[in-house]
């Protein structure tokens, strides 16, 4: 990271080949904007903050509504020296003679068709490895100004005024929030599905008659009797529960039973 205010080599190198692409598509000049990492260069530069300013690629975004036909892209790159990168093998990477990358991109919805593997732009009549389709490119295509870019080399005089990104920061898809009851639903049925599943699985009566009854029964028992089976025990082995009427009778009687009187008492 260097000081506020004093390029690098490596920022140095990136600017020159930024200017040599801008030169290279002065006929295009209208429809290239300057986003990226170059862009925040550009907008920031000199800033009394440490900020990250090196960095080693530029990126230009083609705008594909007012690009012309002439020269077509790949010729005016080729004539200024750049070669379309051979490792990264992707369209719209192009190196500069001093072997620093420049990408040029598409917007993906102004790059034509294509399917969702389709890398290349479809900008005829210029080649499809030319550029590349890029999301979230759009608002660059509005979002700028005319800045003059300039070498930071004293010993290069070049200035070049081009369109240069309000936002450089590219959008990025916004983080879809789910409410939290509709999760906690979804898991209920997912829960409620399991156990559905593995009652029809264990049970001998078909899942629809259960279903339709609204009263589960419990699988038979693994001995061959036709006594069902609670927990791996029979059902004639369960300790028996007092039913409700019982229950209430009980605490009726207690309610209604006189107090005890205390001994010596008359």
């Amino acid at each position: 990271m260097s000081s506020p205010g004093e390029p690098d080599g490596l920022l140095i190198r990136s600017r020159a080949a930024l200017l040599d692409a801008l030169h290279a598509l002065g006929a295009h000049r209208d429809s290239v904007v300057v986003i990226g990492a170059q862009a925040i260069n550009l907008r920031t530069f000199g800033a009394a903050v440490a900020v990250a300013e090196a960095t080693k690629d530029s990126d230009l975004a083609i705008d594909p509504r007012t690009l012309g036909e002439e020269p077509l892209i790949e010729a005016a790159m080729e004539t200024a020296g750049f070669v379309l990168a051979p490792v990264k093998r992707q369209p719209g990477a192009w190196l500069s003679a001093d072997g620093v990358p420049v990408d040029l991109m598409v917007p993906q919805d102004l790059a034509g068709a294509g399917s969702a593997t389709t890398r290349g732009a479809r900008i005829p009549p210029h080649h499809k490895r030319a550029t590349r389709r890029a999301r979230w490119l759009e608002a660059a295509m509005v979002d700028n100004s005319w800045l003059v870019v300039a070498a930071l080399d004293p010993a290069d005089d070049r200035r070049f005024e081009v369109r240069v990104a309000s936002s450089p920061l590219v959008p990025r898809r916004p983080a879809q929030r789910w409410p939290v009851v509709p999760k906690l639903a979804s898991a209920n049925q997912r829960r409620w599905r399991s156990r559905a599943r593995h009652w029809q699985r264990t049970s001998s009566t078909p899942w629809s008659a259960t279903a339709a009854t609204g009263q589960r029964q419990a699988p038979p028992s693994n001995d061959g009797s036709n006594e069902p089976v609670v927990s791996g025990r029979h059902e004639a082995d369960q300790p028996t529960q007092p039913k409700p009427e019982a229950l209430e009778l009980q605490e009726y009687r207690h309610q209604t039973a006189p107090a005890s009187m205390p001994e010596g008492t008359s």
